[in-house]
């Protein structure tokens, strides 16, 4: 099949090439790794598919700065999205935007690095961005925080050490404290495939996996203190007797 020797000769290139370059025509062919595979019914091609994936994920990971490359990507995006002035600029910029922070999620979920998740981590503890939408022309709904999109991607890394579960995948809250007990030191993390651990910083020889639990959400404050008996028997006989004295008046009312 032409198009696998083709994208195998681009990540056999790249493997020594390195650099930015490297980083981006890999990053290409994880960018179509879903699109196609949702496109295969062929079985076989569909793994081959995501075979020449992970190959391409491989190959990103030995490359430095493969994860701040997105991040830098993103953020110009960002900036450029921002400091837009006309209408059709901002326009054009948010549909940039919104490309390229789905092409960064995207690869990033894929690669599967210490780095990968330390800028994960970091997009899903972005308190102060959550929205992007300073200017929303008409027609244009909310495309979520950069919080939500991390902790989408985070819930897609081939992670084997403990995490949060299934239902609570995506919550941010949930990856905010996964991602603070492993910058903090108390968790170490691992991939599937992978016999070693990992920190933020790379390879660690101790493993750090507690059990992941989130903690018990409190009641709900109530708005109000609420009645006191004597309170309530004070408000219930004002009422009956505010009621009283309007059945009486309708009634002097009828009478004359």
């Amino acid at each position: 099949m032409p198009w696998v020797h083709q994208l195998r000769g681009v990540i056999s290139e790249a493997r020594f090439a390195r650099g930015p370059r490297a980083i981006s025509e890999l990053s290409l062919i994880l960018d179509r790794n879903p699109m196609i595979t949702d496109c295969i019914d062929d079985i076989a091609l569909r793994n081959l598919n995501e075979a020449i994936a992970r190959e391409a994920a491989d190959a990103l990971r030995i490359i430095p700065g493969h994860g701040e490359y997105h991040r830098q990507n993103l953020l110009r995006a960002a900036a450029d999205f921002d400091t837009a002035r006309t209408f059709a600029a901002q326009v054009h910029h948010r549909s940039a935007f919104c490309d390229t922070r789905f092409r960064t999620f995207s690869a990033l979920s894929q690669i599967g690095s210490p780095e990968c998740v330390r800028i994960l981590g970091e997009f899903v503890m972005d308190r102060d961005r959550l929205e992007v939408e300073n200017f929303a022309p008409k027609g244009f709904g909310p495309t979520g925080s950069n919080a939500s999109w991390a902790a989408s991607a985070l819930s897609k890394l081939p992670l084997r050490s403990n995490k949060p579960r299934y239902f609570d995948y995506e919550s941010e809250e949930a990856w905010q404290l996964w991602y603070h007990e492993v910058k903090t030191g108390i968790r170490t993390f691992a991939f599937n495939d992978d016999p070693q651990n990992y920190n933020l910083d790379g390879p660690v020889s101790l493993s750090k996996d507690p059990p992941f639990r989130l903690p018990p959400k409190l009641p709900a404050t109530p708005t109000h203190r609420p009645l006191e008996p004597g309170h309530l028997a004070l408000a219930l006989l004002v009422i009956i007797s505010i009621s009283s004295w309007s059945v009486y008046r309708y009634a002097a009312k009828l009478k004359s």
